[in-house]
């Protein structure tokens, strides 16, 4: 069985502390368009040139921390049959005979013009609609949808469960098949497709590679569901860009309703305490400390019954009128971002019974959705119409993470009932599999048994004050991560990042793999991770692997040299100390970007779409050792050199829409005491 081993990135941190001791003294107390195709590797593929002998390269340091064994999994559906074959002949000479057969459904319509135009831009040959499809063996069609034309042509659906996520390729004839249940199985069918015939693959919305020239279409019996039915990219650079979640199939929009917008921690705008509380002080929570008063809900109102019953009509009710008109089938009621639970007799006793405060928070939303079922039942039976799929998403979150230690049919959710675990005191620099993850495992492992609707909230940052921008170790332990999800039947990952602003710290690498590894837990890092870097920076990728593999040992290092202050943990640990990051190593990972700019500048002028794309990636990259060897070591330059990086490093992050250094922390204070 394959191993991981981190051994040689221990070494590695060990001979780079040495060489990069700085005989200057740190300062802590200053912390504060368009798609581009691929025309070769060579050229708009960014082939891995621009390294050189004398550049310092090092042992590859990407490999995960300690030796275990990879949790592969079993069961997922991923069959993909593909043999190449020249009896298809898809595009000759920029032309192509092949023509578009789609349903006139919107989404659809969308998975074909995706297919159109990437086609287009990989080989320039104009894939052209045909509204009136005669059906034979010879006819070039790729059928997108158009199931009463598969049945035509005699091709079959899947008979596996593709559910509204997964869709099935085939061919017959000289056509093409594609067909799906919804939204994501057309977007991804559409990738898988493209994948297939011109070796296409989303790096970011700004690079797109195409590693096949489209000449002959194979012979496909695919069908596939991705591993999470949900796939939501979390960092900020994802979730505000629409053709970046659309291309790189993560899932395109919000699953959740929202009451008044708030998607989270939101218990009190259902129940607003200015509102309810005189009346109803019952509804909120006691706190033996006397300190968090009020601060969130009490899920059983101190055991008055028709107390609750009140509560929950009142929040059922602003369910079903936010769930009216709209597609959108889940609903968070989700707890107050705080610590405190309440300790009243009444909560304190289920406690004691079923060893976790969950227990009565799943009791109050099984109650909530017993009224709204109700509802639906008897709206669907008075408009003889089909009962609206609706589902309540509840938190298990800081003092509600544990499962109820005993399952009975109290604290088994309801059918429409599901959980949203946020696994918030995990290390994510390590795997779940590993020790200092026992308590979070313990906890995903729980919940397993309560719902068949498990959501899994996990994080990629960290969110320390004036860390955001710095390297986070997740990389190589995300994916053991999400096997560890999928076999524990979570449905949804999100991982959350930096949500507001653009992130350094290789942070659209994260994004990448999560492209692959949500729909495919299978994957293998390191493929992920070489092909990465041949492309997206273009040549200067072997530069920024450097950048990369250095920062990545530095990192262990710091965990194992200072285990009192980084444990991998997000929150509270932050990484701007001068201790942490010597001189001159900041400096040559800045020199390291500057030499992969450089690498490119051939495509200034031959290439500049490309160009631009590439020189973002690299100074996004870049901004989290300029900005530390602005904060840290400001002392170690003249005075009109500091002056200049400051103002570069401003400009850089305005350009790049880079406006914080941690959460809810701005970087403009920053840049205005420094006044640039």
């Amino acid at each position: 069985m394959k191993k991981f081993n981190r051994l040689i990135s221990m070494l590695l941190a060990l001979v780079l502390m040495l060489s990069f001791v700085s005989c200057k003294g740190g300062d802590d107390s200053e912390s504060g368009g368009g798609s581009v195709s691929s025309e070769s590797e060579s050229v708009s593929g960014g082939g891995s040139s621009g390294g050189s002998e004398d550049n310092g390269k090092i042992p590859d340091a990407s490999n995960p921390t300690e030796d275990f064994p990879e949790h592969k999994v079993s069961g997922t559906l991923h069959k993909v049959n593909v043999t190449p074959s020249e009896k298809r002949v898809f595009v000759s000479g920029g032309k192509t005979e092949y023509k578009l057969v789609y349903a006139s459904t919107a989404y659809i319509s969308k998975a074909a013009s995706f297919i159109a135009s990437h086609v287009f831009e990989a080989t320039g040959a104009n894939l052209e609609t045909e509204t009136s499809p005669v059906w034979s063996e010879n006819a070039k069609y790729i059928v997108v949808g158009d199931k009463d034309f598969m049945k035509t042509a005699g091709v079959t659906e899947p008979t596996e469960n593709i559910g509204s996520t997964g869709y099935g390729i085939k061919t017959k004839g000289n056509s093409v098949f594609i067909t799906a249940n919804g939204y994501d199985g057309y977007q991804l069918g559409a990738i898988c497709f493209l994948r297939q015939v011109v070796g296409y693959d989303m790096m970011y919305d700004d690079l797109v590679i195409y590693e096949k020239d489209g000449a002959t279409i194979p012979d496909m019996d695919i069908v596939e569901r991705p591993d999470f039915d949900y796939r939501s990219g979390s960092n900020n650079a994802i979730m505000n860009n629409t053709s970046a979640r659309y291309g790189m199939g993560f899932t395109d929009n919000t699953i959740f309703l929202a009451p008044q917008g708030k998607r989270y921690h939101n218990t009190f705008t259902y129940l607003p305490k200015d509102k309810y509380e005189n009346a109803h002080p019952e509804w909120y929570c006691d706190n033996a400390l006397g300190k968090f008063e009020h601060s969130q809900l009490c899920y059983t109102a101190h055991g008055d019954k028709d107390s609750l019953k009140e509560m929950q009509t009142i929040i059922a009710e602003q369910i079903l009128e936010l769930a009216a008109d709209t597609e959108l089938k889940n609903v968070t009621v989700t707890q107050e971002d705080t610590e405190s639970k309440c300790e009243c007799d009444t909560c304190n006793a289920i406690v004691s019974e079923y060893g976790s405060i969950s227990a009565a928070i799943i009791m109050f939303m099984n109650g909530v959705d017993d009224i709204v079922q109700a509802k639906l039942e008897e709206e669907a039976a008075a408009n003889g119409t089909e009962k609206k799929e609706l589902n309540i998403v509840f938190f298990a979150y800081h003092f509600s993470s544990a499962a109820p230690s005993k399952l009975d049919d109290k604290v088994k959710c309801n059918e429409h009932v599901g959980v949203l675990l946020a696994l918030s005191r995990a290390s994510y620099t390590h795997t779940l599999y590993e020790s200092i993850n026992s308590s979070p495992l313990s906890f995903l492992e729980g919940w397993k048994d309560y719902t068949d609707k498990l959501y899994v909230w996990m994080y990629q940052n960290n969110f320390a004050t004036n860390s955001y921008q710095a390297m986070y170790n997740s990389f190589d332990s995300v994916i053991e991560n999400y096997r560890a999800a999928y076999l524990n039947n979570a449905v949804l990952i999100m991982n959350q990042g930096n949500w507001e602003s653009i992130n350094s710290g290789f942070a659209r690498f994260k994004d990448y793999i999560d492209s692959h590894a949500l729909f495919d837990v299978n994957v293998n890092y390191v493929d992920l991770y070489n092909k990465f870097f041949k492309y997206y920076y273009g040549d200067g990728g072997e530069y920024m692997k450097q950048f990369f593999d250095e920062g990545i040992a530095q990192l262990r290092y710091i965990e194992r040299a200072y285990p009192g202050e980084q444990t991998g943990l997000i929150v509270h640990q932050p990484l701007n100390k001068s201790k942490f990051w010597p001189f001159r190593m900041l400096e040559n990972w800045k020199n390291l970007c500057e030499q992969a700019i450089a690498a490119n500048k051939k495509y200034e002028v031959t290439n500049p779409q490309y160009y631009k794309a590439v020189t973002t990636h690299i100074t996004v990259d870049s901004i989290f050792p300029r900005l530390y060897l602005c904060q840290l070591y400001p002392t170690s330059y003249s005075d009109e050199v500091i002056a200049e990086m400051r103002s570069s490093l401003a400009t850089d992050c305005r350009t790049n829409m880079i406006t914080h250094t941690g959460e809810a922390e701005y970087i403009a204070p920053l840049f205005e005491s420094w006044g640039v």
